[in-house]
C-alpha cells in the first residue's frame, strides 16, 4: 500500500512547523492543513510538485510503500525502493562526536552539498 510520509522530509529539514513552513511558501491555511493531516484523499500533483520543490526532494522522498502480506511481490520489483528507510536524526548522530570534530562533519557535509550540484 502507498501512503504520504511528509513528517519524515520535514524532521529531516529541520522543519518544526510545517503548517507554518507551508503557508510562508505559498499554500492557503486549508490546504496546509489538509496536506499535514492527510485529510485530503489525494495530493494533487500540483501540490505535490511544489512540496517536491520547496523541499528540494522527489516524490519517492515522500511517498512510501508497505508491502501486503497477501499479496507478496518480489524483492526485485520497482515498489520495493519505496519502503521506508531507517530515519537518521543528526542530533543523534553527532552527539558523541567531540566539539572539535564538528567542524569537519560540517565541512564534509558542504563538500557533499557542492557534489550535488554538479
Amino acid at each position: 500500500m502507498l501512503k504520504i510520509n511528509l513528517n519524515k522530509v520535514f524532521r529531516l529539514r529541520g522543519i518544526t512547523k510545517p503548517g507554518k513552513f507551508l503557508i510562508q511558501n505559498g499554500f492557503t491555511e486549508s490546504i496546509a492543513y489538509n496536506i499535514i493531516k492527510l485529510k485530503s484523499p489525494a495530493l494533487k500533483l500540483q501540490n505535490l510538485n511544489k512540496l517536491c520543490s520547496i523541499l528540494s526532494c522527489t516524490p519517492n522522498d515522500i511517498i512510501e510503500w508497505y508491502p501486503d502480506n497477501s499479496n507478496p511481490l518480489p524483492e526485485n520489483h520497482p515498489l520495493q525502493k519505496l519502503k521506508p528507510a531507517e530515519t537518521i536524526n543528526l542530533s543523534e548522530l553527532l552527539k558523541d562526536v567531540p566539539a572539535e570534530k564538528i567542524a569537519e562533519f560540517k565541512s564534509g557535509i558542504e563538500e557533499l552539498k557542492t557534489k550535488l550540484k554538479q
